[in-house]
């Protein structure tokens, strides 16, 4: 990010009886987490560097992902479907 710009983040979270759904949007610079490589962790997780993991657990626990770029902003919406109890 720009240090002098202002950086805005929102989310929204809606949550149904089966599905959460969540949109999570910035202005920073056009990035499309879906086109991002991510690579398993491997090695042990002592030995292992920190970070990295973030986009591959989101890939993971999502049901459904969408980014677009729009009005200035990047827009990941994240979808979970919630099995009944």
């Amino acid at each position: 990010f720009n240090d002098t710009a202002t950086t805005e983040i929102y989310t929204l979270s809606y949550i149904f009886p089966y599905t959460t759904l969540s949109e999570l949007a910035d202005n920073g610079p056009a990035f499309d987490p879906l086109a991002a490589e991510t690579v398993p962790p491997s090695g042990d997780i002592e030995t292992r560097e920190v970070g990295g993991l973030g986009l591959t657990l989101v890939k993971s626990f999502m049901d459904r992902l969408d980014y677009r770029r729009a009005d200035g902003f990047n827009r990941l919406t994240m979808e979970m479907k919630v099995k009944a109890a």
